[in-house]
């Protein structure tokens, strides 16, 4: 696996950490499976698999101590976002940083459309404000958030980066 840059890796532990606070503060997960979550982090950055590079992940589908239910439920009531499912949506090329599949990993993110002046941005990463500062740092439009899950920001960041390579899939 390919090392990871500098400026993923700092992006990876800022936003993993401010998401594993955000867990513990709201009652979601214990201190100690955070320690734990944290340990499988560093070992998934070591080894350079981005899709395994995680905290959310981690405690959900490794360690089975949160309930993806659970998750997306407080990312509702807390940020007052709606949800899509990117399963049967045409994911619009941006032809800018924003199509990066590194960052989209690195931020559980991936912008989806441009609808006039507005960037439409899919993350299971909502309640860590360090992936929001990041994507509304590098936006040169407003951003209209949505929540999604794990799973479907997985798909959604494979679709990209098979598009990115040549491999586009005939969607619609």
């Amino acid at each position: 696996m390919p090392e990871i840059s500098k400026e993923i890796r700092a992006i990876v532990l800022r936003s993993n950490r401010f998401l594993a606070n955000t867990l513990y503060e709201n009652g979601l997960v214990k201190v100690d499976d955070i320690d734990e979550a944290n340990e499988k982090l560093l070992d998934a950055i070591d080894a350079g698999n981005p899709r395994q590079i995680s905290i959310l992940n981690i405690l959900i589908y490794e360690l089975k101590k949160l309930e993806e239910k659970d998750y997306i439920d407080f990312v509702v009531k807390e940020s007052k976002i709606g949800l899509i499912a990117l399963r049967n949506y045409r994911l619009r090329p941006l032809g800018n940083a924003m199509n990066d599949p590194d960052i989209c990993w690195a931020t559980w993110t991936i912008p989806f459309d441009l609808v006039g002046d507005y960037y439409l941005v899919a993350t299971a990463y909502h309640p860590s404000r360090p992936v929001i500062d990041y994507w509304e740092g590098i936006a040169d439009k407003p951003i209209v958030w949505y929540g999604t899950d794990i799973q479907c920001i997985t798909e959604a960041i494979d679709r990209i980066s098979q598009s990115d390579s040549g491999e586009a899939e005939d969607e619609h």
